[in-house]
């Protein structure tokens, strides 16, 4: 079998097309770039601290994911096109964009004050992403479960143990500052 992409083509508002831009969305390729982007434009010290250790914990999520696929080395399932994608691993456990989940989704609600419709998106936007993976085929559901513990699991212990304070970003916020200052931005 080739997967759901055979039998059900990508148009606007079609169900795939939505999973499939959880999977982008959800992906490693997208957001770090994009956090990099919110800590270059932030507009304060707090911000620029807040998305620099949120930056910090996806590289170390990364890191924990990457040792315990080679570790596992599970098969994705038969039907997944993932191994079509360049750089993309042939190990399924634990999802990646689960395990991203489950980091950003921690470190976003409880390192800031946030309103309960907030958070609710967040959730909503994790279970988007997350049930992406299997809806496309790319994971089973353990993987998933597993992804999302393992990265909420990351974030309570960057959190605890490695958070940098505000403070401690002062010297490179104001660099980073006054060099984009330079650009106009």
């Amino acid at each position: 079998s080739s997967g759901i992409n055979a039998e059900w083509p990508l148009r606007p508002g079609s169900l795939l097309t939505v999973f499939i831009l959880c999977e982008i969305l959800g992906g490693a390729v997208t957001l770090i770039p994009a956090n990099i982007a919110v800590i270059v434009a932030a507009p304060n010290l707090h911000t620029f601290s807040l998305y620099f250790n949120i930056l910090l914990a996806q590289l170390y999520d990364e890191i924990v994911k990457i040792l315990m696929k080679a570790t596992v080395g599970r098969k994705r399932p038969e039907c997944s096109e993932a191994a079509y994608f360049p750089g993309v691993s042939n190990f399924s456990f634990p999802s990646g964009h689960s395990s991203r989940m489950g980091i950003l989704g921690y470190l976003l609600i409880t390192t800031q004050d946030r309103s309960v419709q907030y958070c609710v998106m967040a959730v909503l936007l994790a279970l988007l992403v997350c049930s992406s993976r299997i809806m496309l085929g790319r994971h089973y559901v353990s993987d998933v479960v597993g992804g999302v513990s393992i990265g909420t699991v990351n974030g309570i212990v960057y959190s605890a143990w490695f958070w940098v304070v505000d403070e401690n970003f002062q010297g490179m916020f104001l660099k980073i500052t006054n060099f984009t200052e330079g650009f106009g931005l």
